[in-house]
């Protein structure tokens, strides 16, 4: 994977030229919630270019697994989740320590979608509480609920997402999906088909820069691999529809990781090995550079189905 041009100006769906590679990414990752193995409030701290343990930052509103998250940078948006039938979105301000404050109620009350941003406009997709389709979007700069934005291409779950500036992808899925989807995150409209990954799997992590999406892990299943977990991470360039293509693997296989990234480093934390088991490994890969994951440091607490977030 040739080395890319991160340095061009792009443009955000807000509209108006930006300088430089992804501003709703920054140095701060953050992971929240998750089932430990019940549902947790923890929220993690790392600063993404220095590999270290990480650091109590706050607690969620309500403790929750399921969940997903979106950032602009500054506000990282924590939507959806399950504890009790209950399924906020809540919210903090990245750069400073502290606990969530309640950001709103998302358009469709689910668990197990999956988040993606750009420096403006937040997304939902899929889902259970029954399964849906339903992308919900919101201002992450803006406190209110969810608005109803389009369909995926099918009802869905368990989806990985990652987003450029412009477009959203959300790929893999429960129960047996190996396509991805993609949507223009400043119009209304529904997704459409972008390319495949190489195996059906579902609880996969996804994040990125402006340019190369990368998913990792998550529970397969199919003809060619049976059924269990992978370490497998892929990659796609955004702005170009095909297949997702070989980039390296986790130390482990695993799934229901969360993601975070700065632009440069895509940080995979926590996840397990079965459904019934629990690691606090952080690890990350050089977005750029295909190979295998390098351990980080740790969560402070062992947890899986949890959500990532980065900003400054």
């Amino acid at each position: 994977m040739a080395v890319l041009n991160t340095g061009l100006a792009k443009t955000s769906a807000g509209g108006g030229a930006e300088a430089g590679p992804g501003d709703w990414n920054g140095d701060r990752g953050v992971f929240g919630g998750g089932a430990a193995p019940w549902a947790n409030n923890t929220i993690d701290y790392i600063t993404i270019s220095s590999p270290s343990d990480a650091t109590d930052f706050g607690n969620l509103v309500e403790g929750r697994y399921d969940l997903s998250a979106c950032s602009d940078g500054t506000r990282g948006v924590f939507g959806g989740g399950f504890n009790n039938g209950t399924q906020p979105m809540d919210y903090i301000t990245i750069g400073s320590t502290s606990s969530a404050t309640n950001f709103g109620a998302m358009n469709v009350d689910r668990s197990n979608s999956s988040g993606l941003s750009n420096a403006t406009r937040g997304l939902f997709g899929g889902g259970t509480t029954l399964w849906t389709d339903a992308i919900d979007y919101i201002t992450i700069s803006t406190a209110a609920d969810a608005q109803d934005f389009a369909n995926l291409v099918s009802e869905k779950s368990k989806t990985g997402a990652c987003s450029g500036s412009t477009r959203g992808v959300f790929g893999g899925g429960y129960f047996n999906k190996k396509e991805m989807d993609y949507v223009t995150i400043a119009t209304l409209a529904d997704a459409q088909d972008f390319g495949d990954l190489a195996y059906v799997r579902d609880s996969l992590a996804g994040c990125s820069n402006t340019t190369t999406g990368i998913f990792g892990g998550g529970g397969y299943g199919n003809d060619d691999a049976g059924w269990g977990n992978t370490e497998i991470i892929e990659y796609i360039t955004i702005d170009t529809l095909g297949d997702a293509t070989d980039f390296g693997d986790m130390s482990t296989e695993r799934t229901a990781t969360g993601c975070a990234s700065d632009g440069t480093k895509a940080v995979f934390g926590g996840g397990g090995p079965s459904a019934a088991s629990t690691v606090d490994v952080i690890e990350y890969v050089v977005i750029d550079t295909t190979g295998d994951a390098v351990d980080f440091g740790d969560l402070t607490v062992s947890r899986q189905r949890l959500a990532g977030c980065s900003g400054d």
